[in-house]
């Protein structure tokens, strides 16, 4: 069995207590929303298909197809149930999952932003920097200068 609050091994967790601390809340509170999806009477699957993103949205070849071969849904059907429930894509709430994680990872000093963009999964930098801008309004370097990372 999983533990229900685990770290995220992808995740650096810092060398102080504060930061150690804000990581296992930020965890924490990625579990409670995970909790509300299903008290949200969301289907099994759009649960399922949630769950296995957050787990492993830092592989590059994370895809619609992947998420319904990994969880045993036909892709079809997956697509239309998670647009249906979630009123999103399952390919744009993966792509929002990976820039919040980016986000969170260029608030800290310690990681270059290629080393963050393969954490989240993007296989170059370039590419991450573009989907980065595209959904933001700004490149993760100039992101990274304001929030003081």
């Amino acid at each position: 069995m999983q533990d229900r609050f685990a770290i995220d091994p992808a995740l650096p967790l810092g060398t102080d207590a504060t930061t150690i601390l804000q990581s296992f809340i930020r965890e924490i509170n990625d579990q409670l929303a995970m909790d509300e999806l299903t008290a949200n009477a969301h289907s099994r699957w759009v649960v399922k298909a949630v769950e296995y993103v957050k787990h492993h949205y830092g592989e590059s070849d994370l895809s619609v197809e992947s998420v319904a071969t990994n969880i045993n849904i036909s892709s079809i059907h997956l697509r239309k149930t998670f647009k249906k429930e979630m009123n999103k894509t399952l390919s744009d709430f993966i792509t929002e999952f990976r820039i919040e994680k980016a986000k969170e990872l260029l608030k800290k000093d310690e990681l270059k932003i290629y080393e963050i963009s393969t954490l989240v999964g993007y296989q170059t930098s370039q590419y991450f920097s573009q989907v980065f801008k595209k959904m933001i309004g700004t490149y993760p370097s100039e992101y990274k200068d304001r929030v003081g990372g």
